[in-house]
């Protein structure tokens, strides 16, 4: 969920370039404002295999806050340097931890996920998890992926480890006359279940493996923008990850200048809403009387899988991929709602303006997420995937958003754990 935040997905940040669900440096460009909202403690990383090929270098170089401090690629290089088609193994030498548990998920986790997932690390140096980063993003310094433990704990003991601090971004859009909610949905259900950072459930590897997945997703999908499979071999070894970075985006050769090139997002209001929505920009006098039915008719006019896409062009990118992975390796849909504004989430009262299941489906944005994944993914065929995909599924209005009846039978009712209605991680999730 995510994110530049560029998930949790560019934002805010205390540090240089970042794409994730969490923090970057808004818009379209790829500079980032020295703001206190992501600046995570990392005194306590530690290499998650102490005697690893990159143990001696891997917590310095993913801590790097000034460029000229960043390690070259003979240092520390993407993992696909390693092993073209890197194994478990290859991708814990490259992992570094807070805590030792959330290496231990972690390993059980990519143990379980598709095996594109590990393709798809290829392009990343490494995967950092710690207590303190919230949300999770990728950094383009470091071509290393930060990753929330909140997506991974299975005890209360792990969980206590976890700082409880809210995203910085959950205020956002509070003057607006409408939220955007989202989900995943699995034969009409929920794709998975979230708990509080306070509350005492506890949970299984299983029970985060499609939310973990989902996570991992996003943030290689900002991991491989600028540095798909085909570039890799293209690397100088003696120069680091950023200087990389910037000569493949100077050269034209990102994924999402290419897509944008291709096939940009129009809607001039949408991108407005977006910098208030998803980077803290405030709103308009204009923007504050828009309804969910207005924004809504907007939005469905232009080529966007979601509303998340108009944060910022890594975005774009990074939602498309997201929700192809999602219903390839899980047959899971993605709701899109719109509901007028709230201060305090209720089932009963969130009730549907606007919504759409499987927006994956509309013949131009499929287009668009054809050409992506076969950037990032050329080694998977998904020609009879994208063949068979259903068109949208309109969510019947004026409905409670938590109880509502709309599968494509009209069959099922899609009930809301009350348990998990937390404030932090909730189900319907306004933040990715």
């Amino acid at each position: 969920m995510k994110y530049i935040i560029l998930k949790p997905i560019i934002f805010l940040m205390v540090l240089l370039i970042l794409n994730s669900c969490g923090g970057g440096s808004g818009g379209d460009n790829d500079t980032v404002n020295q703001t206190p909202e992501l600046n995570p403690d990392f005194s306590d990383l530690k290499p998650y295999l102490p005697n690893g090929p990159y143990a001696s270098q891997l917590t310095t170089c993913v801590s790097i806050v000034n460029t000229p401090d960043s390690c070259t690629l003979d240092r520390l290089p993407p993992i696909g340097l390693d092993n073209t088609t890197p194994t478990v193994d290859d991708i814990l030498n490259h992992l570094v931890v807070s805590h030792q548990w959330m290496g231990d998920r972690m390993r059980d986790l990519l143990e379980m996920m598709p095996a594109d997932m590990l393709l798809m690390l290829r392009s990343s140096t490494a995967i950092v998890i710690d207590a303190d980063i919230r949300p999770a993003y990728f950094w383009q310094l470091t071509g290393a992926i930060y990753i929330d433990p909140a997506f991974l704990w299975t005890t209360n003991e792990e969980k206590a480890t976890i700082d409880p601090t809210e995203d910085f971004r959950s205020g956002f859009g509070s003057e607006l006359q409408f939220k955007r909610l989202w989900r995943y949905v699995i034969d009409n259900d929920y794709a998975w279940t979230s708990y509080s950072l306070t509350g005492t459930e506890e949970r299984t590897n299983a029970d985060n493996l499609v939310l973990a997945t989902w996570l991992f997703y996003h943030e290689l999908a900002h991991a491989n923008d600028c540095l798909p499979p085909v570039e890799l071999n293209n690397l100088a070894l003696g120069s680091s990850y950023y200087d990389n970075y910037l000569t493949i985006k100077n050269s034209g050769k990102c994924i999402h200048d290419r897509l944008t090139a291709m096939s940009p997002l129009n809607s001039s209001l949408w991108r407005s809403l977006g910098g208030v929505l998803y980077q803290g920009n405030d709103a308009t006098t204009e923007e504050k009387s828009y309804s969910a039915e207005f924004v809504a008719a907007e939005f469905i006019t232009d080529v966007a899988s979601d509303t998340y896409s108009y944060s910022s062009i890594w975005e774009d990118t990074a939602m498309l991929f997201e929700e192809i992975l999602m219903k390839k390796s899980f047959n899971a849909d993605r709701d899109l709602v719109f509901v007028d504004y709230y201060d305090t989430f209720s089932c009963e009262d969130a009730l549907v303006r606007w919504g759409q299941r499987g927006r994956l489906g509309d013949s131009a944005v499929i287009e668009r997420a054809k050409f992506i994944v076969a950037e990032i993914l050329p080694e998977v065929d998904l020609t009879a995937f994208f063949a068979n995909q259903p068109t949208p599924l309109a969510i019947p209005t004026d409905i409670s958003y938590c109880t509502t009846n709309y599968s494509t039978q009209n069959a099922g009712k899609m009930q809301l754990n009350s348990a998990a209605m937390q404030k932090r991680m909730l189900n319907h999730r306004e933040i990715d």
